[in-house]
């Protein structure tokens, strides 16, 4: 079997080792889909084996789950694989809610239904329906972990990932579909992606609307820049975003036992 075509397997053994309740199965195979996927060195496979180690440490490790969640929606993205793309998205969001951060794992979960239901992945969509009622019914409120909580006045805009917010800065600087997708190296199909799970998740329906959203979340940290300026820091509000945008990606290590780990 080809490398390319090795990770996806992998990262569907990965799941059926979980599904049976063998954790350490499942990190061996997630451990191979990373070794196929570096051999085969496309964005997809990188995608599927980030994912692989997504979902074999969501019961371990929730928060380095999530990173790897997010790295995996990029990747595919990049790759236009949208289902998987959204299955990813579906498992940064089931991470969130270990994590204990309802809030966030809520607006992903959507933002996962909504993008599986229109590849027409009609169980999983369920899925991710099913993770927002069970996180409605806990009745939890947001504690934040390490930083990934909201931050005062961003609102909303704390739900999106690092490449969603560097779509939706570049649509507040008036950028088009093309020159967004010129900019950041990927096709216009992706930046549409983008665009459809931050209109999901901030609530808007507009590229003028979320542009808004986006700048008046600035706008209100303005409070916070001012208070960093008084201590000697000169960062501006926009300048915090946009360097929370430009967050290098996290890497996958595997050690000896085949836990995944960040780099």
């Amino acid at each position: 079997m080809a490398d390319w075509a090795r990770a996806g397997w992998y990262e569907l053994l990965t799941r059926a080792e979980l599904a049976a309740g063998r954790p350490q199965a499942a990190a061996r195979w997630a451990e191979a889909a990373a070794d196929s996927a570096r051999r085969a060195n496309l964005p997809g496979r990188s995608g599927l084996a980030l994912l692989a180690g997504a979902e074999g440490l969501a019961s371990t490790d929730p928060p380095a789950a999530y990173d790897l969640a997010v790295a995996a929606g990029d990747a595919l993205s990049a790759g236009d694989m949208a289902l998987d793309a959204a299955r990813a998205t579906l498992a940064a969001a089931t991470a969130l809610a270990a994590c204990g951060e309802p809030d966030r794992a809520c607006a992903e979960a959507k933002a996962a239904q909504s993008a599986l239901q229109a590849c027409g992945a009609g169980p999983l969509a369920r899925s991710a329906a099913g993770l927002r009622r069970r996180i409605a019914a806990s009745g939890a409120r947001s504690q934040g972990t390490g930083g990934r909580g909201a931050t005062a006045g961003q609102g909303t805009i704390a739900t999106l990932t690092r490449r969603e917010l560097q779509v939706a800065s570049l649509v507040s600087d008036g950028l088009t579909n093309r020159g967004i997708a010129e900019r950041l190296h990927v096709s216009d199909k992706t930046v549409e992606m983008h665009l459809s799970k931050i209109f999901t998740k901030l609530g808007v329906s507009t590229r003028t609307e979320a542009a808004a959203t986006l700048i008046r979340a600035e706008d209100l940290s303005a409070q916070d820049a001012g208070e960093a300026r008084r201590t000697g820091h000169q960062t501006s509000a926009r300048d915090e975003t946009r360097q929370a945008a430009h967050l290098p990606k996290p890497t996958m290590t595997f050690s000896q036992q085949g836990r995944v780990g960040q780099t």
